[in-house]
């Protein structure tokens, strides 16, 4: 059996990207969710925004983990890794102290999400198509701030639209 080599980033090639091929998936399943919205029950749409919700998490989950040092031989969970990776960041303590909180917020639906049961109903409960739109938009601020801390453009050029460029073209590719 051979070993995969793993990218960290948004990097290509021949190596296994699980954190692309995790959020290209959010990706495809939020535009049908967006186009097929208006046809759907309050029900199926809620059961679609939890598979985006899902695979998202599981996108940010291995992006971060991919990109935060640790020095445990396990990765830390998703909620310690962001402002981990926010500490190493030249980012002002208001943004950070924001991407922090609607993280926080994303990790909690996330897990209610990933740990379904009785006792995450009423969270399950409390996910909309809007508050889905939400978080879709903030894992993409999260990796665009992940490339862009790792691969920084040019000073005073600031893009936070890399990552969902590349959804789009993988998307039109296709």
């Amino acid at each position: 059996m051979t070993e995969s080599v793993y990218c960290v980033r948004e990097s290509y090639g021949i190596y296994t990207n699980l954190q692309l091929y995790s959020l290209r998936q959010a990706w495809r399943c939020w535009r049908e969710l967006k186009q097929e919205k208006d046809n759907l029950t309050e029900e199926k749409c809620r059961e679609r925004s939890v598979v985006v919700i899902d695979l998202l998490g599981l996108s940010l989950s291995q992006l971060l983990g991919q990109n935060v040092q640790h020095s445990s031989s396990r990765v830390a969970p998703p909620k310690l890794l962001l402002p981990w990776f926010l500490n190493t960041t030249n980012y002002s303590d208001a943004t950070k102290e924001n991407l922090n909180g609607r993280f926080e917020e994303f990790v909690n639906l996330y897990d209610g999400c990933r740990h379904f049961g009785l006792p995450k109903h009423k969270t399950i409960n409390s996910l909309t198509y809007s508050k889905t739109e939400e978080f879709v938009n903030l894992a993409l601020e999260i990796w665009d701030r992940v490339i862009n801390h790792f691969d920084p453009v040019p000073e005073n050029t600031e893009s936070f639209e890399i990552i969902k460029d590349i959804l789009v073209q993988h998307l039109e590719a296709r």
